[in-house]
């Protein structure tokens, strides 16, 4: 069975690269417990702090779903987005380990 994926990329708002790196950092120590993830991992551009991409691997999309009521998510979800300038998201199917 084809496990749940996420690709995200965030632009910060102007100057808020660090601040909105910190934040998603947190929000993957939380989600390192939250059921069905098997990875949840924050990367910066090479060349710009202000791009940040999330690359996630759940076990399905409802476990994906839930993640978002583990304590302490919605908090940091209301800190990032005044930083956030952009963001795209695409929705993928893992298809190896």
């Amino acid at each position: 069975m084809a496990r749940f994926g996420l690709l995200v990329k965030m632009t910060a708002a102007a100057g808020q690269g660090y601040a909105l790196i910190k934040i998603m950092k947190e929000a993957a120590t939380l989600m390192k417990e939250a059921p069905g993830c098997d990875s949840y991992v924050v990367h910066a551009a090479a060349d710009d702090n202000d791009i940040i991409w999330i690359t996630e691997i759940w076990r399905d999309e409802q476990s994906h779903e839930q993640s978002l009521s583990v304590e302490g998510v919605g908090e940091l979800i209301g800190q990032a987005r005044p930083m956030i300038g952009g963001m795209e998201m695409t929705k993928l199917r893992t298809l190896t380990d």
